[in-house]
């Protein structure tokens, strides 16, 4: 059996498939167009999320926890690992879309880099 699946031009996230007690799969379009308008970053405690570029540009913004910043472009047929706190950006304003792989089960935390601690955790079972 095959299935075809229609993605959702605009959305930020759509989770595109599942194996119920494992993982998700979906894809990623950043909201932000530059790295400036990000105030809060997230991760998943504990649980990396895998990330590889499907079209356009799509660059993340990782904060480590001694705060240290780094800008990660995505790049064709190379996939990243994340295990830290991170958002993605559209440089520019391009079209920019992500494949994302992550756990199906999972607690997300929300920082706020300007007052820098935890704003938010996001239980998602």
């Amino acid at each position: 059996m095959a299935k075809r699946i229609s993605l959702k031009r605009n959305k930020v996230w759509q989770v595109i498939f599942a194996d119920k007690g494992s993982w998700q799969c979906g894809v990623f379009i950043p909201k932000y167009t530059d790295v400036s308008q990000i105030n809060i970053v997230e991760r998943h405690k504990n649980m990396p999320e895998l990330f590889m570029l499907l079209e356009g540009k799509v660059s993340l913004l990782l904060v480590a926890n001694d705060g240290k910043r780094k800008i990660v472009e995505l790049k064709e047929g190379k996939i990243l690992i994340v295990n830290e706190w991170h958002e993605g950006f559209r440089p520019n304003g391009c079209m920019g879309k992500a494949f994302v792989v992550e756990r199906d089960k999972f607690t997300t935390e929300y920082l706020d880099l300007i007052k820098k601690k935890i704003i938010k955790k996001v239980v998602v079972k």
